[in-house]
């Protein structure tokens, strides 16, 4: 890998700028890397720097270093883009939920083949917004669904879980907490 960086470095065109306040600005032009040393330079940014509380969900910050990552240039995107929808993550705003369907229904190529792992609760989804989000995910691998009993709005119930199997067929893991099945 040092070889290799250390060729890239001997064909590169650089600039070189020197600001008024003395600040240096060195602009580095370098070949394009192969994508498997992009894969594992972003495997990298997400690999865990700590325990985490909950090891089958990606942390926030992770997928901030994955949204950092698709600004790079082209060539990141095509790489990272794949694994920012892989697993995302999706807080307890009401509205967070009802984006990410909307955008998985206009976007084109359709980002809902990437998602694989995805938790949810009835504090973020209910019944009808379930049934939308299953249409749009069709390779989805692993799926936590859960009731809050401390939540006002309605529960997640088995109207919308029995249509998993023909929306999901690639499902391998299922967690319900709080669910009652009918």
């Amino acid at each position: 890998m040092k070889r290799y960086a250390e060729g890239l470095l001997q064909h590169e065109r650089s600039n070189i700028q020197v600001k008024p306040d003395d600040t240096v600005i060195i602009t580095l032009h370098l070949q394009q890397l192969p994508n498997e040393i992009l894969a594992h330079i972003i495997h990298y940014v997400l690999e865990p720097e700590h325990v985490m509380s909950q090891p089958d969900s990606r942390q926030i910050d992770q997928q901030l270093d994955l949204c950092t990552c698709i600004l790079v240039n082209k060539q990141f995107y095509a790489v990272a883009y794949p694994l920012l929808w892989r697993e995302p993550v999706l807080s307890s705003d009401l509205t967070q939920l009802q984006r990410m369907i909307d955008y998985l229904v206009t976007k084109e190529p359709p980002m809902g083949h990437y998602v694989r792992k995805l938790r949810l609760d009835n504090i973020t989804c209910n019944d009808n917004e379930l049934l939308r989000l299953m249409t749009h995910i069709p390779h989805l691998e692993t799926l936590s669904i859960g009731n809050d009993t401390d939540n006002y709005l309605p529960p997640i119930t088995s109207t919308s879980l029995q249509h998993l199997p023909h929306h999901c067929p690639h499902l391998t893991s299922l967690t319900l907490w709080r669910i009652h099945l009918s």
